[in-house]
């Protein structure tokens, strides 16, 4: 979900561009997901504030993209093994992936966004 959340983040950046909002049916013709990843990817984004409730059935980028980074993307729908079911091995590996994950992934939204010609990047990994 992380990468059909980013792509919705990138409809809602555009769109705030463009002075317009996001439709629910703008989401389900755009992107192949179902309708539930839909839902709840939204309401993941609506709790981080991101993005707010224009209609009974739009949204649209209520936060500066410039602030959130993709790193915050990221945390919201990955989640890390729970630490109490980790060896202390499995722990250590999974925090030193976590810490290299996240320096590659401090670039801001904007960014993100404002360099896409056609393939995603983050930091200098071509995402593919």
């Amino acid at each position: 979900r992380f990468y059909d959340a980013l792509w919705i983040l990138k409809l809602f950046f555009e769109s705030k561009k463009s002075g317009v909002v996001v439709s629910s049916a703008t989401l389900r013709a755009t992107l192949k997901v179902s309708s539930e990843d839909i839902d709840e990817i939204i309401e993941r984004l609506l709790g981080a504030g991101w993005i707010s409730r224009s209609t009974s059935s739009s949204w649209m980028l209520s936060h500066d993209p410039e602030k959130i980074v993709v790193a915050d993307v990221f945390q919201l729908f990955i989640s890390m093994p729970d630490a109490q079911q980790q060896t202390p091995l499995l722990k250590a590996q999974f925090t030193e992936l976590n810490n290299r994950l996240q320096a590659q992934m401090q670039t801001t939204l904007k960014e993100f966004f404002d360099q896409q010609n056609g393939t995603p990047k983050i930091g200098s990994e071509t995402v593919s």
